[in-house]
């Protein structure tokens, strides 16, 4: 049958069966068209988005080609981190990286870490371009992208990390060091305190038995005041300490003549040290009648004295030398001792709170161990610094230096010499000060 053979009606309804059907496909691939566009924009939406966060990244993120081991792109951030410019890392192979040696250093390595497809590194040592080294946490992962493996790296910097953990494993170590040195200091308190006090207590109560002579009367008085004053030093030592650890300690700046103090150190100790029948030695520099400086008379006097003290604390025999010389822009004191010496292990400790050179108590030297903490810091507040020589067995010399300088604001020291304002009596000038020579005053 054709066309010819139909009706008008049914030809009409024949194309407008068409026409609908026509109809349709143009909707479906007007759909098909919308849903592309939209799906199109979406991942180009999503490729952004991605780039953003590449581009962005506060780690560093490298692409490898899963096959080959090639270096396929790498963010700003990895590129800043390490040094390193992008085109270093472009279609290079990783194990031709030389800081990512460790991680992949040949082609076996790598296929171990390819099929692995996660790879997890804690800490992993990396060296940037100018040579500081970092430390990283490296993470791995294996994923699909256009149908090709690829592997992502990512690579977080923690050297902050390592660093803070560092710091906070020594703040623990300090605090138990601190914590134990506290322990033996209050332990060693307890002995500092009660002797005195035993000693002032217990001869107040034997004044007071009948028919005791002038002489006996005497004796114990005399105790009771060496008791009286050791107490008050053990509690002078801690109050500074305290000042000190607080930021209170104030230093009180004149004119003094350094000659004049250390004699007077000398002086004030010669007794005591021929009492344990050793020699005490002042050493200074040679014709110098006069060493006027812009200082704190009181500091310099305390500093001295624990040094001195020290010094006859732990020497039985031989000598003790006391005295200072003029070294450029500083007076530079010393104490040298005969005794036993300090452990090179303990030179440093031995400035530190509570502690003596051997903090066991195996020798059980009296003292709260605040001395040369003291005089340290007492040291440093006045500009200068200390130190100390001993080969741990013969004896021990501490050094420590003042500055010369005076505050060029005060009129009166304008107008003193020039030579960082030490005042020498005429006719002796600059030779004095240059000579080696030294004279020696003995007990």
């Amino acid at each position: 049958m054709t066309y010819r053979d139909k009706s008008k009606e049914e030809l009409i309804a024949r194309l407008k069966e068409i026409q609908k059907k026509h109809t349709t496909l143009m909707e479906v691939c007007d759909t098909y068209a919308a849903t592309s566009t939209i799906a199109r924009d979406s991942l180009k939406d999503s490729e952004a988005r991605y780039r953003r966060l590449f581009e962005t990244a506060k780690d560093g993120i490298l692409i490898l080609d899963a096959e080959t081991g090639m270096i396929k792109d790498v963010n700003p951030f990895l590129i800043e981190l390490l040094g390193y410019s992008k085109e270093q890392f472009i279609e290079k192979e990783i194990w031709e990286i030389v800081f990512f040696k460790d991680v992949a250093a040949d082609k076996e390595k790598f296929l171990e870490f390819k099929h692995k497809e996660y790879v997890h590194y804690d800490n992993l040592p990396l060296e940037t371009a100018s040579g500081r080294k970092i430390n990283v946490e490296f993470v791995s992962n294996v994923y699909t992208e256009c149908q090709h493996k690829v592997i992502q790296c990512n690579i977080h910097d923690i050297t902050e990390r390592k660093l803070a953990d560092k710091n906070l494993i020594i703040a623990k170590e300090r605090a138990e060091e601190s914590d134990r040195l506290k322990s033996a200091f209050l332990a060693n308190m307890s002995h500092e305190i009660r002797t005195p006090m035993n000693g002032i207590l217990g001869f107040s109560n034997l004044l007071k038995e009948p028919g005791l002579t002038g002489a006996t009367q005497q004796e114990y008085i005399e105790i009771i005041e060496k008791s009286g004053a050791r107490m008050l030093n053990i509690i002078n030592n801690i109050v500074d300490i305290s000042k000190i650890e607080s930021g209170l300690m104030e230093i009180n700046l004149k004119e003094s003549n350094i000659i004049e103090q250390v004699e007077y150190s000398y002086n004030c100790f010669k007794p005591e040290v021929e009492r344990k029948g050793m020699q005490l030695i002042y050493t200074s520099p040679v014709n110098l009648n006069n060493v006027i400086i812009k200082t704190d008379r009181e500091k310099i006097f305390a500093i001295l004295t624990n040094i001195v003290k020290n010094a006859i604390k732990f020497t039985s025999h031989g000598y003790i030398e006391i005295g200072f010389d003029i070294k450029g822009k500083y007076l530079e004191f010393f104490v040298k001792d005969t005794g036993i010496g300090i452990p090179p292990d303990r030179q440093e400790a031995v400035f530190e709170r509570f502690v003596q050179s051997d903090i066991s108590d195996k020798l059980a030297f009296q003292g709260a161990g605040l001395g040369l903490s003291i005089a340290k810091a007492y040291v440093e507040l006045l500009g200068g610094k200390i130190w100390l020589e001993s080969d741990g067995k013969n004896g021990t010399t501490f050094y420590f230096t003042i500055p010369l300088h005076t505050d060029k604001k005060d009129k009166t020291f304008a107008q003193k010499p020039s030579m960082a304002a030490v005042t020498i009596s005429q006719p002796i000038v600059l030779k004095i000060l240059m000579s080696n020579t030294m004279k020696h005053r003995a007990s």
